[in-house]
């Protein structure tokens, strides 16, 4: 009797739509079923030695871009009329 009850679990647990063979991990999906790729909210900044400085980060939904340090401290915006503000939103450049 269990037996039969243990057969009948297995049948519906491989029987439901949650049930599947495919691979989850990164290191086993190839090209074909690897799905689009989230495009990135963070670009580096760099300087001429390639030494990371920090980045530009894109809050989204139509805010200001934040220019952040390597420790993610927030040292000014550059706005959507393309001017360069401090944290106090004061005017300190324009992007050219």
């Amino acid at each position: 009797m269990t037996r039969l009850m243990i057969l009948a679990i297995m049948a519906v647990v491989l029987a439901s739509p949650e049930a599947s063979a495919r691979c989850l991990m990164s290191y086993c999906k190839d090209s074909s079923t690897a799905s689009t790729p989230v495009p990135s909210t963070s670009w580096a900044i760099t300087n001429t030695s390639r030494q990371r400085l920090g980045d530009v980060y894109n809050p989204g939904h139509g805010r200001r871009l934040q220019l952040r340090d390597n420790d993610r401290r927030i040292l000014g915006y550059i706005e959507r009329d393309g001017t360069m503000t401090n944290t106090s939103r004061q005017r300190i450049g324009t992007l050219d």
